[in-house]
């Protein structure tokens, strides 16, 4: 595997931009609602990576579950670690 730091940098953009649009979401549907949903996020790809075989066949799988994880992990930490205005 020798993509292992495009697999990073794609889950670094994708959580950096979710990270961003996570702020517009917190105010549309509320801090829990989005903390849950980037919970739910971040379960399906743990769980979908302990059954994964990993085939070279299918190399865009390693970007997806990079990029997924990647955007799930950003807003929790971005909804931890932000201060509540409401």
């Amino acid at each position: 595997m020798h993509h292992v730091g495009t697999v990073l940098i794609v889950g670094a953009i994708a959580g950096s931009v979710a990270a961003t649009l996570s702020g517009k979401a917190t105010e549309l549907f509320g801090r829990k609602a989005v903390f849950v949903a980037s919970l739910i996020c971040v379960g399906v790809v743990v769980a979908r990576l302990f059954t994964w075989t990993p085939n070279p066949e299918y190399a865009y799988e390693f970007y997806l579950y990079g990029a997924l994880f990647g955007m799930g992990e950003r807003v929790i930490i971005t909804q931890l670690t932000g201060k509540n205005y409401s």
